[in-house]
Formats: C-alpha cells, structure tokens, sequence
C-alpha cells in the first residue's frame, strides 16, 4: 500500500511521468507478488475541482490498465 499526498496543483506531463515511475517500480516489487497494489491518493477538495477532465480519466485508466487500486481522499485545507 502507498500514499501519495498532493499539495499543489501539477501539470498533465508531470502526472504522466509520475505514473510512469510508479509503473516501473510497481512492477518491481510484485514480481513474486500477486497481491494488487493499492494507492492512496490525499488531495484538497479544490484541487480536485481543479482538476482536468483528462487527468481525471487517466487515474480511470492507470487503475484499470495497471492493475492498481487507487482510492481518492478528498481532504479540507
């Protein structure tokens, strides 16, 4: 299980790369593993209003295409 909190607001590209080093280091770790990975996302309820329609659909798709669990923690600031 990981935790990932989000302070500030990020580009795409940034989202993108940091899901690429997950999914490389992800795979290192379950190699001998079949247990599903579980992410936790913490994020500012204004930060997700925010939010891009397609940043949004990305976390749909890294969750369903990596075999990842992500669970989005909407939290006041």
């Amino acid at each position: 299980m990981g935790r990932i909190r989000v302070l500030k607001r990020i580009n795409f590209k940034t989202l993108v790369a940091l899901f690429e080093e997950l999914h490389g280091e992800i795979k290192k770790r379950i190699a001998g593993n079949s247990g599903k990975v579980h992410i936790v996302f913490y994020i500012s309820k204004s930060l997700y209003n925010d939010m891009s329609i397609n940043a949004k659909e990305f976390l749909g798709f890294c969750q369903s295409c990596m075999g990842i669990k992500f669970e989005l923690v909407l939290i006041e600031l």
